[in-house]
């Protein structure tokens, strides 16, 4: 395998993980919409657009996904990679593993403690999922001048 198609697969990937995540943030977004921001809601609603856009290419088989037989070409074994590209892969994945738990571990050994999050970003989620609604204001100090800070803001 050559490098160039090695980046087209890694590029495809990131494609199709963006892809999945853009349909599920647009999902949970439009449920919360309506006031369906419940997991059950949202994961129904992630299970029925993928049956959505699944359905049409396995039923009718158009395009290039198309089911053509053929001849059967006997492929020749995959080895498994050695050397350094092996070696390389080991360690950088070594590195970036290091590097997320070492911001993973306090937070899971201490939880959250970053004043943003225990003020803000913790308290609008839980409301998010509580009530079911992304929309509805939130009344943070009922009376005062920054009633709905930093909603406003």
């Amino acid at each position: 395998m050559t490098v160039g198609r090695y980046l087209v697969g890694v590029v495809l990937l990131c494609v199709m993980a963006g892809g999945a995540g853009f349909v599920l943030l647009g999902v949970a977004y439009v449920m919360g919409s309506v006031g369906a921001f419940r997991p059950w809601a949202v994961g129904g609603a992630v299970f029925a657009v993928g049956l959505v856009a699944w359905a049409p290419a396995h039923i009718w088989g158009t395009g290039r996904f198309a089911r053509r037989p053929g001849p059967r070409r006997a492929s020749a074994p995959v080895k498994p990679p050695a050397g350094k590209g092996a070696l390389v892969a080991a360690v950088a994945s070594a590195c970036l593993f290091a590097q997320w738990w070492a911001f993973t571990a306090p937070a899971l050994e201490h939880g959250m403690g970053n004043i943003d999050t225990l003020w803000y970003h913790a308290p609008f989620a839980a409301r998010f999922v509580q009530e079911g609604w992304i929309t509805r204001l939130a009344p943070t100090h009922p009376g005062l001048l920054p009633t709905f800070y930093p909603d406003n803001s």
